[in-house]
């Protein structure tokens, strides 16, 4: 099997891509393969005179050239990204084993050393001669986000896709859901509307048909508060350097769950508020409103709150940044919060 990979490059003389670590008693590219093809490919348009001995790295990486930069020296002067997923793919070393070591890397490096983006010409140009070369399966963890399936105002990159598809080469490209389209809508936190519930962007080229597009999802444990059986995500805030405090770690030091009492704070949080009210060692429950989130924080603080919740006065999540408030504090949905504010 031969897999290309459109990327940053290749550090070849890594273990990783070494022929003394490649033990396939089958080529799918030879020296003599790539010999009768390199007149044909998109890379001998670039260089003039190009040969088999340039672009022939070794019976490992049997093909590379940079399309950026018009040059068969593949390696990367400051940007490792192309070797990093390569030696996922197919290295093998005493250290790293890919998922098919034993298959033959070809690779074409799309991105410059003199500028930190890629352009289209560069990227068609080498899909191009995947097709000429016949590999097996391609590999673009590159994408823009928000792609179309067709532009149709650009028909020769849907050509080049369609030449993919036709020959049968199997092209898995990154799918590049960073987040969601809502992303950075300060008005609804972060969250699309149910008007128009578009929830999720997908990057191009992983959009056309050619392509299967691949996404990743974190799969990690989340913390939550529970209230009876009820199950309420939350949010962490940050604190004035802009760093990410943990809610649980300063509420409860080296214990795994604890039971709390929580009080409801009329108004939105400010010192008046807290008259007549006892929240030492408990949990201020405070809504969003017109003090900023430190202000409320350092309130809590000084009354002797354990922490504080601050829940939205509209929906969508909360982003908040504290300041130097050194107690527990995290933010929750609206609904969760009238919920324990109607509860308590």
């Amino acid at each position: 099997m031969v897999v290309a990979v459109l990327d940053t490059g290749l550090d070849s003389n890594h273990t990783a891509f070494s022929p003394k670590n490649f033990t396939s008693e089958k080529l799918g590219l030879t020296y003599d393969d790539v010999a009768s093809l390199v007149k044909k490919t998109k890379a001998s348009e670039l260089v003039d005179g190009l040969t088999v001995d340039d672009v022939y790295i070794n019976d490992k990486v049997p093909y590379g050239f940079d399309y950026a930069d018009n040059d068969a020296d593949v390696y990367s002067t400051h940007n490792n990204h192309g070797t990093h997923v390569s030696g996922i793919i197919v290295g093998n070393d005493d250290t790293i084993r890919g998922v098919a070591p034993n298959a033959q890397l070809v690779s074409m490096k799309i991105f410059s050393d003199v500028m930190d983006t890629s352009r289209t010409a560069w990227i068609l140009a080498a899909l191009e001669d995947c097709v000429v070369l016949g590999v097996d399966v391609i590999n673009m963890s590159i994408g823009t986000a928000c792609g179309f399936s067709r532009e149709t105002d650009e028909e020769a990159v849907g050509g080049v896709f369609d030449k993919i598809r036709a020959a049968g080469i199997n092209m898995v490209v990154a799918a590049s859901n960073s987040f969601s389209s809502a992303y950075g809508s300060e008005a609804n936190g972060n969250l699309g509307l149910t008007s128009n519930p578009d929830t999720g962007t997908v990057g191009s080229p992983s959009t056309y048909d050619g392509a299967m597009s691949v996404a990743s999802i974190a799969g990690v444990e989340t913390p939550y508060i529970k209230y009876n059986d009820t199950i309420i995500y939350f949010t962490e805030s940050s604190n004035s350097a802009a760093e990410e405090n943990n809610f649980f770690d300063t509420l409860l030091g080296d214990k795994d769950s604890v039971k709390m009492d929580y009080v409801l704070i009329p108004g939105v949080g400010r010192s008046a508020d807290y008259t007549g009210i006892d929240v030492e060692g408990k949990i201020a429950l405070v809504r969003r409103g017109s003090n900023t989130f430190e202000e409320k924080a350092i309130i809590a603080q000084e009354q002797g709150a354990a922490g504080i919740i601050i829940y939205n006065n509209v929906s969508g999540d909360i982003k908040m940044n504290v300041g130097d408030a050194t107690l527990a504090v995290c933010s929750i949905s609206q609904n969760d919060g009238e919920m324990l504010a109607k509860k308590e």
